[in-house]
């Protein structure tokens, strides 16, 4: 009994297990229809959004012509600009020139770099103001940014040359004096004068100068020939004249000296092109401001001066220079056997004093 007993309780046991596993596999077979069934409709929802997007985009499309339309205005642009991302920054020619000149580098890469940069830079820069410039002006523009570059201190000596040169010339065309009228009228003033005057009348004849804006044709005749004149002169011949004995005159002339490369360099730059470079590719750039149209009517053409492209020259070396030049006096050096320096300099304050041997 006891085990028929034991035997029902556990069958019924086992009854109630598998009610219990199939009342579970039920549920789950529920759950994964709601899943399914949640999973539809959200496919349902996305696929309308989605031809919804795509019929706003129809309507957004642009039509060909439009597309061609932007695409030939951009193109116009590029063209216009010349918006080329890989364009040279140099042409063939200044290749060429860049190649010839590389010989005379001082060999640091720093330097070269420097070279290059500005010489981009004063070349558009000069062809903003002077755009029909031509290809030497560009190959000279090359050579005074190198000269610039390495030797800044002899540099500096041939611009205050350059400089003076051409106001001196431009106040002898304006200045009149005569020098024994003025002294005698100085001692009638009671101003002490001792000597005679025994000089004969000293007088620097002046050009015809009128009042009005536009210049005599005399003075343009004289303006025309100065700038001949300084267009004869080499910077060469100006440095072995005259810059090869003025560089020692500073008061820290080793210093100054050391900023400079290689002299014998410097004056074979110099000679390159047959001494091309000029004494009027640096002079001031309204020397010979008036003349313009005469010139034209006399065929006469000349570029304009290099001196305001030299963005690299040093402003306070070329006014330190220009003190020096203040208290300098050249005298022609007598040499009996050739040899030695043309000019030699002696402090003005010396060449005013009064002295026995004068």
């Amino acid at each position: 009994i006891e085990h028929m007993q034991e035997e029902g309780a556990n069958q019924t046991k086992l009854k109630g297990e598998r009610i219990v596993e199939e009342k579970g596999t039920v549920n789950s077979e529920t759950k994964q229809q709601d899943h399914a069934s949640k999973n539809e409709d959200a496919l349902v929802i996305s696929s309308k959004a989605s031809a919804k997007a795509e019929k706003a985009d129809d309507d957004n499309v642009p039509e060909i012509s439009d597309i061609e339309t932007g695409m030939s205005d951009t193109i116009t642009q590029k063209s216009q600009y010349e918006t080329t991302p890989f364009e040279s920054m140099v042409t063939i020619n200044e290749k060429i020139w860049f190649q010839r000149y590389s010989i005379f580098f001082n060999g640091r890469a720093r330097t070269i770099t420097r070279i290059v940069n500005i010489y981009n830079v004063a070349r558009y820069i000069a062809n903003v103001y002077h755009p029909s410039s031509s290809d030497e002006f560009q190959r000279k523009l090359i050579k005074i940014v190198i000269l610039a570059e390495q030797w800044p201190y002899r540099m500096s000596w041939l611009l205050q040359i350059a400089e003076d040169a051409g106001q001196e010339a431009m106040l002898k065309f304006r200045l009149k004096v005569n020098e024994k009228e003025v002294i005698d009228q100085l001692r009638n003033f009671g101003l002490k004068i001792i000597g005679e005057n025994n000089k004969t009348d000293t007088i620097i004849e002046t050009l015809e100068d009128s009042s009005d804006d536009s210049l005599s044709t005399s003075r343009k005749q004289a303006l025309l020939k100065l700038r001949k004149d300084f267009n004869k002169i080499s910077l060469l011949d100006v440095y072995h004249v005259l810059v090869e004995s003025m560089v020692h005159s500073s008061e820290s002339t080793k210093q100054d000296l050391s900023r400079d490369g290689d002299p014998q360099v410097f004056k074979e730059l110099l000679l390159e092109d047959n001494c091309d470079l000029k004494l009027i590719d640096i002079a001031l750039p309204d020397l010979f401001q008036g003349v313009t149209e005469f010139q034209d009517l006399h065929n006469e053409k000349f570029a304009p001066s290099l001196r305001p492209f030299m963005i690299n020259m040093s402003r306070h070396m070329i006014e330190k220079t220009s003190k020096y030049a203040e208290r300098l006096v050249m005298f022609k050096n007598k040499r009996e056997s050739g040899e030695g320096p043309t000019l030699l300099y002696h402090p003005t304050t010396s060449y005013y004093a009064k002295g026995d041997d004068k």
